[in-house]
């Protein structure tokens, strides 16, 4: 492709309103969280995930020691389970915007 035939479908994208529906969409998925926990929570797994330091344990970013600390050995198994379901989650709603943008 040229370049004016990749400046027309811009112009194109630009004047059918397509970057204003993508931005909605990614509007609307940072209001679909629950909570700012939830928020604070993809923030720290974006940050994860785009950085070029390689990450072995990504929930021993996520978790809460002093919370974590205080619990019981069947409690911390479960908090860790959640806490990894979560982080899946988080990952896949980043992969599913990163796609459609």
């Amino acid at each position: 492709m040229t370049i004016q035939q990749l400046a027309k479908l811009a112009k194109n994208r630009i004047k059918s309103g397509y970057w204003k529906q993508e931005c909605n969409s990614v509007n609307t998925y940072c209001s679909d969280m629950d909570t700012d926990t939830d928020k604070a929570m993809y923030e720290i797994v974006t940050s994860i995930i785009e950085s070029d330091e390689v990450v072995t344990n990504p929930l021993s970013k996520l978790i809460n020691k002093d919370y974590y600390d205080s619990l019981s050995d069947e409690a911390k198994s479960r908090y860790m389970l959640d806490l990894s379901r979560q982080y899946v989650k988080m990952t896949e709603r980043y992969n599913s915007i990163k796609k459609s943008i």
